[in-house]
């Protein structure tokens, strides 16, 4: 231990000074180099948040697009393959005419109605419900027309009343699918 002592003594001042400068300067270098990785990886993390929230950003912008999309087609179809049994109804042509008009409309539908029941489902839920009225007031429509197809079937080729009565009930179809239609405009707005 005692060799140990004096070898440590024979080691000039200047010596010492190098040493404690090299341990001190390396010191603030270890803290420095530890305090820029810190930092560095707070940076990183928070653009990372913020590039996955753009991304989901930007996939809920293009879902609730597709959903407009197809909610405008839907609606617009199933409005308007109402109206040739109105006419059928007025005895202005047979109900099997309306049927064909009916088929030949959805040989061209290029929407997919569950798609649009999957995007509500995933992403919009809050529209779920508003769908699923429409869909009750639809059927409600088709009620009236399934009626009409028994008294067609029955002989009776003309029923003014129950025209107006179809045309009642599409028009309240209209009135919900417009509001069906804003509120949709009002969730991409707000996407």
């Amino acid at each position: 231990m005692e060799t140990i002592v004096d070898l440590l003594k024979q080691v000039p001042a200047a010596a010492w000074s190098a040493i404690v400068a090299s341990v001190v300067t390396s010191g603030v270098a270890f803290l420095g180099v530890s305090y820029t990785n810190r930092e560095n990886r707070k940076r990183l993390l928070a653009q990372h948040d913020h590039e996955r929230s753009l991304r989901r950003d930007e996939i809920l912008r293009g879902r609730a697009e597709e959903l407009y999309v197809i909610v405008k087609k839907w609606c617009d179809t199933m409005i308007s393959d109402h109206f040739p049994y109105v006419r059928a109804m007025r005895g202005q042509f047979s109900y099997d005419k309306a049927l064909d008009m009916t088929l030949a409309s959805g040989e061209k539908r290029d929407y997919d109605p569950n798609r649009m029941h999957m995007i509500c489902d995933i992403y919009f839920p809050e529209l779920s419900r508003p769908i699923d009225d429409l869909v009750n007031i639809n059927c409600k429509v088709l009620d009236v027309r399934e009626a009409f197809k028994r008294q067609y079937d029955a002989g009776i080729q003309k029923d003014e009343k129950m025209a107006d009565l179809y045309l009642d009930q599409v028009n309240m179809l209209i009135h919900e699918a417009s509001k069906l239609e804003n509120q949709v405009v009002n969730v991409v707005k707000n996407v």
